[in-house]
């Protein structure tokens, strides 16, 4: 039998590079079909190169193959991450609709102020879960990547998270200014405040854009987003008031390094520290 397991070779090569998330499984079985109609052709008496070039020719080239796998709707599988980080956001919503209603009774705000402190803690936390998402996958990828499903799943929960954040700041700076304008609370607004609020939202924009990108290939440089927005938000919360959430200057500088510490796993091999998928190599 003629070999002609180069030019194969070299058609699966450029498949993969053109979809680098698709499934060897669905890879081996087009390659299995093409074999087949290869053989076809050289009992047929082809030419074997002909042959091989034909059958690809037939079966479909590389940008058609392409073409019609991006039309097939991608597949969003659980993610364990997303559950946590989700039950996380429910309660802190819980959390944001208590603080309101408890200070709407107790204290002497008015509600225009509370609506802005609230947005804004409603921000931050989405923010957050992002950010909290983006570590979960950093660290998952340098244990045991996630499937293709399970980035998919990464990357639309945080979109959903990112374009929460954008809603809750964008309404929060408003009614902000409208604090400001009405003078009900100056103190709502101050230099360095407005600066980190502003940022957090430019960065919730940016994001969500990256998120929505359908580059699957760039996730991880998406998950380095999220670790920067995560920062914004632990300096954002120093500056709204120290020993917010818990978070102290000690605590925070502590946390922007691990971030940092995690941001660089991005230069690293998927599953560069399952010891055990190693040893087995």
């Amino acid at each position: 039998m003629p070999d002609y397991d180069d030019e194969l070779a070299q058609w699966r090569s450029n498949l993969m590079e053109r979809l680098p998330l698709l499934n060897a499984e669905v890879v081996d079985e087009l390659e299995l079909h093409i074999r087949d109609c290869v053989r076809e052709k050289l009992e047929a008496g082809d030419d074997p190169r002909v042959a091989v070039l034909n059958a690809i020719e037939d079966f479909g080239s590389v940008d058609e193959l392409s073409g019609e796998f991006e039309k097939v709707p991608k597949e969003l599988l659980p993610w364990l991450p997303v559950k946590i980080v989700t039950g996380a956001m429910a309660i802190a919503l819980l959390a944001v609709a208590t603080f309101f209603v408890t200070h709407l009774q107790s204290s002497n705000l008015d509600v225009l102020t509370l609506s802005h402190v609230a947005t804004i803690l409603l921000g931050y936390a989405s923010v957050a879960c992002v950010g909290t998402l983006s570590a979960f996958f950093l660290i998952c990828r340098l244990i045991r990547d996630p499937l293709p499903g399970q980035k998919r799943m990464f990357r639309w929960s945080a979109k959903i998270f990112c374009l929460l954040a954008t809603i809750a700041m964008a309404l929060g700076i408003v009614l902000g200014a409208s604090c400001l304008i009405a003078d009900t609370d100056p103190y709502v607004w101050s230099s360095s405040r407005d600066i980190c609020g502003l940022v957090v939202l430019a960065l919730s924009i940016s994001m969500a854009a990256q998120f929505h990108s359908r580059q699957i290939r760039f996730t991880q440089v998406s998950a380095v987003f999220g670790l920067a927005a995560n920062i914004s938000v632990l300096i954002g919360a120093l500056l709204i008031h120290e020993n917010l959430f818990g978070i102290t200057i000690s605590s925070a500088v502590t946390m922007i390094a691990i971030h940092f510490v995690l941001a660089t796993s991005v230069f690293a091999p998927p599953n560069s520290m399952n010891f055990t998928s190693n040893v087995g190599q």
